[in-house]
């Protein structure tokens, strides 16, 4: 069985067992009295860390944080929830499309089973590292996933998008001739305008509109930017 999740229905009565084996918050008992809830709580930290070898504080904010949402009464994430979880992590909006790297984790499950703690805990170790998670702004994604598609480094790409976005006046994120000129006459830092032609200039504009659109947006610029400079 796939680790950390769950069996399919998040309220079935009869389940018993350990938690870890798919029944929930390590066979807690989220009912009883609180100081045996306390305990249980530590224990099933302790369990956790001892079982994938990471540090006793990180899963004990893991699992206080796990704690904080809306779990079943066995102590899972129903599958929806959960993705509403990953999407908070990795700065994508509410029912917003996940990559499926993101879940690889859970290919193997069944995809309307619950997710346990270790289910979570395990998500948040191996995704630790990825882009969606070391950068939760989704627009600063994007510019690092064109840096890398590009073979440009991401700060360069960074100072040619503010240039870019001095132009983009309305915000839509495209430009159109007059403001594709000026905005090559920066990026080449040309103290006269009268230094560099209007047909130079033209056929500039031509070679990167190559739909005849009228406007052009971010990344065709810089390609074609990359390519001639």
């Amino acid at each position: 069985s796939v680790v950390g999740v769950g069996a399919g229905h998040p309220h079935t009565a009869d389940r018993k067992g350990s938690k870890f084996d798919g029944g929930g918050l390590c066979g807690m008992n989220l009912f009883g009295s609180k100081d045996r809830a306390s305990d249980e709580t530590f224990n099933c930290a302790v369990t956790m860390a001892r079982k994938h070898k990471l540090p006793l504080e990180e899963v004990r904010m893991r699992l206080h944080e796990f704690e904080g949402y809306p779990l079943t009464e066995e102590g899972e994430l129903t599958h929806a929830e959960f993705m509403e979880v990953v999407r908070r992590y990795c700065g994508i909006e509410s029912g917003g499309d996940i990559p499926p790297h993101l879940m690889r984790q859970f290919d193997k499950a069944d995809p309307n089973a619950c997710v346990t703690f270790e289910g979570f805990l395990l998500w948040t170790v191996v995704t630790a590292w990825l882009p969606e998670r070391l950068v939760s702004d989704p627009e600063e994604r994007r510019l690092r996933k064109i840096a890398r598609d590009n073979h440009l480094c991401i700060t360069d790409v960074e100072r040619i998008k503010v240039s870019f976005d001095k132009f983009d006046l309305d915000g839509s994120g495209c430009i159109e001739e007059k403001e594709f000129r000026n905005l090559v006459l920066t990026l080449m830092q040309v103290k006269n305008p009268a230094d560099v032609s209007g047909k130079r200039l033209y056929r500039y504009w031509c070679e990167v509109d190559t739909d005849l659109s009228g406007s052009i947006n971010f990344e065709e610029f810089l390609q074609w930017y990359c390519n001639l400079f």
